[in-house]
């Protein structure tokens, strides 16, 4: 099947859908589920395709061999989405079948594919490659370990030593691992004991550099008048975290670097600020250790890289969106062709920090890489950072539908985590419900986050009017409902999307989905309250 024949065929399902919404509504009744007005096109069309297939069905039956064969290859295709099989589909088999010089140089500059090494050699290598890995690591680690043991405080943060004993200790157990694990965690809390300062350094440290950072927090707080007696801490070894520093061979100093470096230039807007950058990693860590640290153990390098694009995922955002830049036609929007033009900004501000010209080599956090894995890592950061573009939702919410929906992965999700282009996938979603998870956190504090959102629209909003130029949906503080707002949000977007990666994280569906659709009920009880109220004010004019 063609690109031309997937399109005929949705095209097809598409206006038969709208089709039937105009008929009446008995024949909606009968031809579509009870959920067929929340469902999409895409949806729809995999739907029609397996009512075709059906078994014993008169069209599966009045069907050649040839005809079954290439509905399932086109259900096959709509499923598969960005995964690796997708791109086969589309390669001539003669080029796959016949190895030579000629075809190889085909495969590669017209579908970027390269045939697998031989297996005998490259596990030879592989194992070769893992031996002289481990020893070194083994050797930094040892290292590292004699350093921090002997003189912790060059590990932890200025930022940290600035606090007084106090704050200190508040900190020190605010960020534990296993309080920052916690999707309850409360991120305004961390804000308030810092005071407003270096609130991303101090919680991205604790993430990215755990168990390290925990246990140097430990031992300064032992050193603490009145705290010197006190159970003695863990030891590194048996302490829970990411590991890093040792795995990777991360310099502690240039991590802080770039982190303070990132803080410095996040905005002070009311919103899209470094706490919010902050909550979105405390998030995604969170999602991580619910069990979707599982769709990244296959490669350790992508957890790194996806922690890391939550970090940045917002630096330098100015308070107004996309759709403000693209109108007003700002440097910005036309520097990247009004394309995702903020979250290209992020990430360009990101990766000038540590390539390029302009590279401040104190801030290098990936010095200690090889050049195959800085590619790797700036690969997925892009990734997942274009992933925030709150455009792309629908369609990389059906996409991870898609995978979900291939057979093997409906009878075990986490095969998912083979395929590298699947699990870069799902990683990118997890950064994303991330930063839409405000609503999924518990009342208290998702309105807290819902009144600075709104905030900001309005000041764009504002901003908008002053310039002529069209106001942009949620940014008209005399118009917009704060109750609707989320209710339209949660109902569309957020609920649906969890719902999702709930099939992914088992977790999420019993932890998370039921806060937000409590959240739902409480929004709804707010709408109807400023509906009476408006009524009131009505009657009594």
């Amino acid at each position: 099947f063609s690109h031309y024949s997937i399109t005929t065929v949705l095209t097809s399902c598409c206006s038969r859908s709208f089709s039937r919404t105009t008929s009446t509504h008995n024949t909606i009744a009968m031809d579509y589920p009870p959920d067929w007005e929340q469902r999409s096109a895409w949806e729809d069309g995999l739907e029609v395709i397996d009512s075709l297939l059906m078994p014993g069905s008169a069209t599966a039956a009045a069907m050649s061999d040839r005809q079954r064969n290439g509905l399932n290859r086109l259900k096959s295709m709509l499923l598969s989405g960005g995964g690796s099989e997708s791109m086969f589909n589309h390669i001539p088999l003669a080029l796959l079948a016949e190895e030579n010089a000629s075809n190889d140089v085909l495969l590669s500059v017209f579908a970027g594919y390269s045939r697998p090494e031989d297996p005998g050699r490259s596990f030879k290598q592989i194992i070769a490659a893992h031996k002289v890995a481990k020893k070194l690591r083994v050797m930094a680690s040892n290292r590292r370990l004699r350093h921090l043991t002997s003189s912790f405080g060059t590990f932890l943060p200025a930022q940290w030593m600035q606090l007084d004993h106090a704050a200190q200790l508040k900190l020190r157990d605010l960020l534990a691992w296993e309080n920052l694990s916690r999707w309850d965690f409360d991120m305004f809390e961390v804000d308030k004991v810092v005071k407003g300062k270096h609130t991303l350094v101090l919680v991205a440290w604790a993430i990215l550099a755990s168990p390290q950072a925990q246990y140097a927090m430990d031992l300064a707080c032992q050193e603490i008048p009145n705290h010197r007696n006190g159970p003695a801490p863990t030891s590194l070894a048996d302490r829970k975290g990411y590991r890093f520093i040792d795995q990777f061979g991360i310099e502690a100093e240039s991590l802080l670097e770039f982190l303070q470096a990132i803080e410095n230039r996040y905005v002070d807007t009311p919103y899209h600020n470094k706490v919010h950058a902050a909550d979105v990693t405390q998030s995604l860590h969170s999602i991580l250790q619910m069990g979707g640290e599982k769709y990244a153990s296959e490669k350790p390098l992508e957890l790194f890289a996806v922690l890391l694009a939550s970090v940045i995922h917002d630096v330098g955002h100015p308070g107004t969106n996309n759709l403000y830049h693209v109108n007003a036609k700002s440097d910005i929007a036309i520097r990247y062709n009004d394309l995702s033009v903020l979250e290209n900004m992020h990430i360009a501000t990101a990766f000038e920090i540590i390539m390029g010209t302009n590279r401040e080599e104190k801030a290098d956090i990936l010095a200690s890489f090889t050049e195959e894995q800085k590619n790797s890592i700036r690969s997925l950061v892009i990734k997942a950072v274009l992933a925030t573009d709150m455009t792309k939702h629908f369609s990389k919410k059906n996409l991870i539908k898609g995978l979900l929906l291939n057979k093997v992965a409906a009878e075990d999700p986490t095969s998912l985590a083979k395929d590298d282009l699947s699990r870069h996938e799902i990683l990118s979603f997890m950064l994303h419900l991330a930063d839409i998870s405000n609503p999924a956190k518990i009342i208290q504090t998702g309105s807290q986050w819902t009144d600075r959102v709104l905030e900001e629209f309005f000041l764009q909003g504002d901003k908008e009017s002053g310039l002529g130029l069209p106001i942009s949906p949620l940014c008209d503080r005399k118009t917009t409902s704060r109750p609707q707002s989320q209710i339209g949000f949660i109902t569309f977007i957020v609920l649906p999307a969890y719902e999702v990666l709930g099939q992914l994280v088992p977790r999420v569906s019993t932890e998370v989905v039921p806060i937000i659709t409590d959240n739902l009920k409480y929004w709804k009880e707010q709408k109807r309250l400023e509906t009476e109220a408006e009524n009131d004010d009505t009657d009594g004019t």
